[in-house]
């Protein structure tokens, strides 16, 4: 099952779950739309475990403004993605195998 979606980050600095559901994700694509600000950075992380350390600036995975990302063979749990952005109210929007 292939969930779509897109998330805001309301505040810079602070990361948000990409989604709330504990289903095994097969493959994931991410994007920093190009609707983005400026700089547009949006920043993923991965945690199972403390959301509050889960991504920042400092150790997220950078996606500039209208680039994307695909991983595949996957065996994680979706609810454990998360994104921060440069810039308050930023997205990303995301394609989950399910």
């Amino acid at each position: 099952m292939i969930l779509l979606g897109t998330t805001t980050v309301g505040t810079a600095g602070t990361a948000v779950q990409l989604i709330n559901n504990a289903g095994m994700v097969k493959s994931i694509t991410l994007k920093a739309p190009t609707s983005n600000s400026d700089d547009g950075a949006i920043y993923i992380g991965y945690t199972p475990e403390d959301p509050a350390t889960a991504v920042a600036e400092a150790n997220g995975f950078r996606l500039g403004k209208g680039e994307q990302i695909t991983i595949d063979d996957l065996e994680c749990v979706a609810s454990a993605f998360y994104a921060d952005s440069a810039s308050n109210g930023d997205k990303v929007t995301w394609a989950i195998d399910i």
